[in-house]
């Protein structure tokens, strides 16, 4: 499975998240197959076809969120979770523990 991980997601208005899912929606490339939001952290994981290449989503994504400064992208390697927090391996910033 293939995961982005958008960090400060859940701090944008909700007009912004729902442009944000139209445009995401009219790319061919992408199918999303799920979506995971993450209380404690802001943010939301979304899980990917493994028809879709990770690479591309995240340069759409990060164009989309250009003018947000607060919103990073980032392509998940491992996600691990348990009753107590979730681990997040990100391709280009390490391991990231979020606390559940």
């Amino acid at each position: 499975m293939k995961f982005i991980y958008i960090e400060n997601y859940l701090s944008l208005k909700k007009e912004v998240k729902l442009s944000f899912f139209k445009f995401i929606n009219g790319l061919d490339k992408l199918r999303i197959l799920n979506q995971k939001v993450v209380l404690n952290d802001d943010s939301i994981i979304l899980e990917l076809s493994d028809s879709s290449n990770e690479m591309e989503v995240k340069a759409y994504i990060e164009s989309f969120f250009k003018n947000y400064q607060d919103i990073r992208t980032h392509i998940v390697t491992k996600l691990v979770k348990n009753e107590e927090v979730l681990i997040l391996t990100l391709k280009d910033k390490g391991e990231k523990r979020i606390e559940i």
